[in-house]
């Protein structure tokens, strides 16, 4: 049965809000703003600066991390499980110019201090947004909307670089601080949270917490959660971008914490055996 998607259009709602600011003068790739009025603010001139401007390395590493990207996402979101012929192939061509426009865009933010740069990990956040808008079907009409749905995948993955992670999680440099800040705060919780795993891996469990911290938050829980986990985890995550909550990490936090401390008992009786 193919896959019911109820929060597809919350998603577009995301996606055409951020244009749409965007568009009215709104600073693309993070709240500082960027380059000003001479920054392009559509996607179409984005992508003409990026195929120029992009130095030729990060081109070579987006296009590598590329083909091992779909294949991490839940089986219903693969874009070759939902028909049309060359489903994948197409997919993975517009993963590229979406990473290759951000790249450019949030490389173009560093001018002003608050850019990020591309990070393996960023590449699975974008497939995301890509596959589940994508329109799966065929025709002319279904070549209109896929160009479509490709403008409102990048400015979800704008939004939820720049509102949501904040452009400091992948910053160029000091590197990654904002993703270090996540992981230093989450070594100070998970004791709290999860005593008896603590206990039993005593010096251990921060060098644990800190190696699953890399694997959870980098790529927002991809590959790692199923369909309707992974999809309600976003749900939160553009919610709070958009909304501009005080911490719109919080959800990741949550859910790491309580997937932790799920798996708990597990671990510990593991840990205790050794």
């Amino acid at each position: 049965a193919q896959l019911q998607r109820p929060w597809v259009s919350r998603w577009l709602g995301h996606a055409r809000r951020r244009r749409e600011a965007v568009a009215a003068g709104g600073p693309p790739g993070g709240a500082g703003g960027v380059g000003g009025s001479a920054m392009p603010r559509s996607y179409r001139k984005l992508l003409e600066e990026a195929r120029r401007e992009v130095p030729p390395e990060t081109q070579k590493q987006i296009r590598v991390d590329v083909p091992r990207t779909f294949s991490a996402l839940p089986e219903e979101l693969q874009p070759r499980s939902r028909g049309g012929s060359g489903g994948l192939e197409e997919a993975e061509a517009v993963l590229e110019r979406v990473l290759l426009s951000g790249e450019w865009l949030h490389g173009n933010a560093a001018r002003v201090d608050i850019g990020a740069t591309y990070t393996q990990g960023m590449n699975f956040l974008a497939a995301l947004c890509i596959a589940d808008l994508w329109p799966g079907e065929e025709g002319e009409a279904a070549a209109a909307e896929a160009e479509e749905r490709e403008e409102l995948a990048f400015w979800l993955f704008d939004l939820l670089l720049t509102q949501t992670l904040g452009a400091r999680f992948f910053a160029e440099w000091p590197p990654l601080l904002g993703y270090h800040v996540c992981t230093s705060c989450l070594l100070d919780l998970a004791p709290e949270a999860c005593p008896s795993l603590a206990a039993a891996l005593g010096d251990e469990f921060d060098d644990v917490v800190a190696m699953l911290s890399c694997r959870y938050l980098v790529p927002c829980f991809v590959g790692l959660l199923p369909t309707g986990p992974l999809l309600s985890l976003w749900d939160e995550l553009f919610e709070a971008g958009e909304s501009r909550e005080a911490f719109p990490r919080r959800p990741l936090f949550r859910w790491f914490l309580g997937l932790l401390r799920h798996l708990e008992p597990g671990l510990a009786a593991a840990a205790s055996g050794l």
